[in-house]
């Protein structure tokens, strides 16, 4: 999955400790060599990309410091 399918796409998570419960991407929240970006500054990376052909494609987001792992389901691409 590369980094502008993942930009492309809603992500919707459920405990909320790295991105929060869903994030996008847009001017203030980008990609670059799967590192997600906020506001210019590294907030999280992409550790895992999953694709589930009969279910929603995943992520796995690690905070920039390694200590937090998180799973988010692809909900809607544009």
């Amino acid at each position: 999955m590369s980094d502008y399918h993942v930009q492309q796409c809603h992500w919707k998570g459920f405990t909320s400790k790295v991105m929060g419960d869903g994030f996008s991407f847009d001017n203030d929240v980008r990609l670059e060599d799967g590192v997600i970006l906020m506001d210019k500054q590294p907030a999280a990376k992409i550790m895992v990309r999953k694709y589930r052909p009969y279910a929603d494609n995943i992520i796995i987001i690690s905070d920039i410091e390694y200590s937090e792992l998180e799973m988010y389901y692809e909900k809607g691409c544009h």
